[in-house]
């Protein structure tokens, strides 16, 4: 069984635009995507978000999300690192009303966010480090890289959500998206 496909951004493009007779093929299907509407994706955690449902920050992250919860995810955290936004276990609160940008995409939006670590040589050099080793890392092999203070650094990424620690190993939610922003 031979299958060919086609994957594009463009809204656009249909392959059968230019060539009619695919339409009445058996063996030709297209399937187009879009993304999830963002009250959607918003909707089961609307209680935690309503203290900032109308804010500028939060209507910048509906624009920018494209569909992508992770988007979302990320870009709050990059704004409670900034100091504009608090969480708690209840709900999200703009605290530092302040000029920053969120950037349009999720690859910027990571790297905005490592760039917050800049101030912290070790934890840069250390994540840079271990993430080079793969997507699963175990303690031991950890300790053997000889760092200082470790275990506050482990924390420290862990609480920023770059890592977390499952059975004795280190392991990263977002291994691509890290990868490429420490390597570029």
């Amino acid at each position: 069984l031979d299958i060919s496909f086609l994957i594009t951004y463009d809204k656009d493009f249909s392959l059968h635009k230019d060539c009619h007779f695919l339409l009445s093929k058996p063996y030709y299907t297209e399937i187009s995507l879009k993304p999830t509407p963002f009250e959607k994706m918003i909707e089961e955690n609307k209680i935690y978000y309503r203290n900032i449902l109308s804010n500028f920050y939060f209507q910048r992250i509906a624009k920018y999300s494209c569909g992508s919860i992770l988007f979302i995810d990320i870009a709050i955290q990059y704004l409670i690192e900034s100091g504009v936004y608090a969480a708690d276990d209840d709900s999200i609160e703009m605290i530092n009303p302040k000029t920053i940008i969120i950037p349009s995409n999720l690859d910027r939006l990571v790297a905005r966010r490592l760039n917050l670590l800049q101030d912290d040589a070790a934890a840069m050099k250390f994540l840079t480090s271990v993430v080079l080793l793969g997507t699963r890392i175990d303690m031991g092999t950890i300790e053997s890289l000889g760092y200082e203070n470790v275990n506050e650094i482990i924390e420290n990424l862990t609480n920023m959500g770059f890592m977390y620690q499952y059975n004795n190993c280190i392991y990263f939610p977002n291994y691509n998206l890290l990868r490429n922003n420490l390597l570029t």
